[in-house]
């Protein structure tokens, strides 16, 4: 007997496991294609971060995408200014409003107010220190970039790290540096 000769209920049985089984590797195609979509939002948001910062004056050193031993990834901008001071730049393209609340940074689309998928403070503070010591740096002071989002934060440093938009980096680094 063939599945089409089966009463409609068993057919129906038989045919929603596969139609639900055809939905995971859809789902999943979804998933890395958002990733993807993410990945190449961040590379738009680091360039442009690049072409503010080719605006710094003569004598700052900047360096992209640094690979530092021990530490998982890279670092998106080190910027050094003629004085010495270090900076470690994480580049964000999140959008929304950012604001933060009880210990942590918490995005705002519309109505809903959530936190962020990872504790970027903490993560960027780690940047740092490593930083510090694979280049044997006094202090490294770590700045967290958004390229696409509005802040309603306090001008002071955020659990240790100063939040900046984008553009707002080039006359942050110009006064601390």
């Amino acid at each position: 007997m063939a599945w089409q000769e089966l009463d409609p209920a068993c057919a129906l049985m038989v045919s929603l496991p596969l139609g639900l089984g055809a939905l995971y590797p859809m789902a999943m195609a979804n998933r890395h294609w958002q990733g993807a979509e993410n990945a190449a939002r961040g590379a738009r948001a680091e360039e442009s971060v690049g072409r503010i910062l080719a605006h710094l004056p003569e004598g700052w050193w900047v360096e992209y995408g640094l690979v530092v031993a021990g530490f998982g990834g890279d670092l998106d901008v080190i910027a050094v200014s003629p004085s010495g001071k270090a900076f470690v730049v994480d580049v964000k393209s999140h959008r929304g409003e950012v604001s933060f609340e009880s210990g942590q940074l918490l995005r705002r689309r519309g109505r809903h107010r959530e936190a962020f998928e990872r504790d970027f403070l903490s993560a960027l503070l780690r940047q740092a220190r490593a930083l510090e010591m694979a280049q044997h740096l006094h202090t490294v002071a770590p700045v967290l970039c958004f390229t696409d989002a509005s802040l309603r934060l306090p001008k002071a440093k955020v659990r240790g790290v100063w939040v900046v938009r984008s553009r707002d980096l080039l006359d942050f680094l110009r006064s601390h540096g």
